[in-house]
């Protein structure tokens, strides 16, 4: 397996620290584009050694996967409002539960993300538990598309 080298757009090269947070004094400003205020380096995301292609290639399609949990919770919350709209009765209820506990697991979801990832230290693990959070979000995302599932198809027949 061959050796990462370290990072070289960190301050000091290897530290995983932004090189503007550090220039200008001001460690991890919300306005600073190398770092949108994390304070870590934009590059290597802190670890302080140079991601290699598969590592740039995962953390692109990640990314992309991540921000197309939006749509599915977009397209899951416009449907279930359509659905409330014109049944009643127990189909009412239970999209209105199903509706409800999907909701709210999604901002557990985000919420017990962003307390991890500010209390993770930047190594190796912080790769392992982005991972385990997609990992998290996709079951997520899997249980609002079978609620989708449920509005279109199920709801509608429930009497």
């Amino acid at each position: 397996m061959p050796t990462q080298t370290v990072c070289v757009s960190c301050d000091p090269p290897g530290s995983g620290r932004c090189v503007q947070c550090q220039a200008t004094g001001k460690r991890g400003s919300v306005g600073c584009q190398e770092c949108q205020g994390s304070g870590f380096c934009g590059q290597c995301y802190g670890v302080g050694l140079e991601p290699t292609n598969s590592e740039r290639n995962t953390g692109r399609f990640l990314g992309v996967w991540w921000i197309s949990w939006f749509g599915i919770i977009g397209a899951f919350l416009l449907v279930g409002y359509e659905v409330l709209s014109f049944i009643h009765g127990r189909a009412a209820y239970s999209s209105l539960l199903l509706l409800t506990i999907t909701v709210l697991s999604w901002i557990l979801f985000f919420m017990a993300t962003e307390k991890l990832g500010a209390k993770m230290p930047r190594d190796r693990t912080w790769h392992a538990s982005t991972l385990l959070s997609t990992l998290a979000g996709t079951i997520l995302a899997i249980f609002t598309l079978l609620g989708i599932a449920f509005f279109i198809y199920v709801a509608p027949h429930i009497h």
